[in-house]
């Protein structure tokens, strides 16, 4: 199965959750058809809520991973996203939102209070999605935490089952600490008698590490996982994605772990993209981007500085304001894309033979 075909199975497993649970109302179906015209119609500014948020509680990261600006950035002090603007956040979009992201750029458990952002989102019957390097589950009071928040689905991200294979890429990182805390998810959940969150093992393929991916399946499996998933390491990466100061490690990057055959090679087709219209991507400071591609962007850069929503008052206004109103105008013409575009790999759009 490729990867489209791997996605679009997983948001429908996520779409009949979120009906089985109770997160679907006739607002929020309402609000996402409104949504979805827009971009058919040629509609710039969108007159609903995102059906989802990307929301970034942390933009640091423990490890190293190559490809990562936050693991591979210059230490500084912890990137969290503070508490009262996220709550702001969720109670303007939460009785139209489905489901939110809790991630983009960081570890997400670098916010330590990460428990009461999901739970908030949970009461607000938003479906909540994490994706983590697993390193911040190491007693069974932190999986018990993790599990009594309401979060539906957990995505722990590895890149082999030997600590040699996996620090390759996951640098920093020990595969003995991911491993503990599975069994620790595991077990909390039999502990509390609850079935969430679903866990996901994402295996991240490189030219290295593919003989021991059924392995990790094996494993990961029979320790208690719900599902595992491969996905091959990203090589299109536009030369306009990376920051000035990570141009080298993205050079050692593609040269060393990507394998020629691993990711498309052809540039692909113009695609009409969905996101600014369905998904709001929300970074740990509120400056909204058009997609989890970018998320260090500055307010100088025009380009894909979208708006502040904690700083211009309220999310509406951002997502109904002048930039993002310009940027869905470029999406809607080829001749007009954004460069940032160009080289993208998202399959969310439409419009493959304009």
């Amino acid at each position: 199965m490729n990867a489209m075909a791997s996605g679009m199975l997983n948001m429908a497993g996520m779409g009949l959750r979120m009906v089985a649970h109770g997160y679907v109302s006739p607002r929020k179906v309402l609000n996402f058809i409104r949504c979805l015209a827009h971009p058919y119609m040629g509609n710039v500014i969108s007159t609903g809520y995102p059906p989802a948020l990307a929301i970034d509680p942390s933009a640091t990261c423990n490890l190293g991973c190559f490809a990562c600006p936050a693991g591979n950035a210059a230490p500084t002090p912890l990137k969290n996203m503070n508490f009262a603007d996220y709550t702001k956040l969720i109670d303007e979009v939460g009785a139209y939102a489905l489901i939110t992201f809790l991630y983009v750029t960081g570890e997400p458990f670098m916010n330590k209070d990460l428990a009461r952002y999901i739970e908030y989102a949970h009461r607000k019957r938003i479906y909540t999605v994490v994706s983590t390097n697993g390193h911040f589950i190491n007693t069974p009071e932190q999986a018990e935490k993790i599990v009594n928040s309401g979060l539906d689905d957990l995505i722990i991200t590895i890149s082999g089952l030997s600590q040699e294979v996996y620090e390759k890429y996951h640098r920093h990182g020990h595969i003995a600490t991911v491993l503990k805390g599975l069994d620790n998810l595991v077990a909390a959940r039999i502990r509390l008698g609850k079935k969430s969150p679903k866990l996901t093992i994402r295996y991240v393929e490189f030219a290295y590490n593919l003989e021991e991916r059924d392995k990790a399946r094996a494993h990961f499996m029979k320790s208690g996982a719900d599902a595992f998933t491969a996905r091959a390491a990203r090589g299109n990466i536009a030369p306009g994605m990376v920051p000035q100061e990570l141009k080298g490690v993205m050079a050692e990057y593609k040269q060393q772990f990507i394998a020629p055959g691993n990711v498309a090679a052809k540039q692909p087709q113009y695609r009409r993209c969905l996101w600014p219209w369905l998904i709001a991507v929300v970074n740990w400071d509120g400056v909204l981007t058009p997609c989890t591609q970018y998320p260090w962007v500055k307010e100088e850069n025009t380009q894909n500085y979208l708006g502040n929503v904690f700083k211009e008052g309220s999310f509406q206004k951002a997502w109904q304001g002048r930039r993002l109103m310009d940027y869905r105008t470029h999406l809607l013409d080829k001749n007009l894309i954004p460069d940032s575009c160009k080289n993208c790999i998202r399959s969310v759009g439409f419009g493959d033979d304009t």
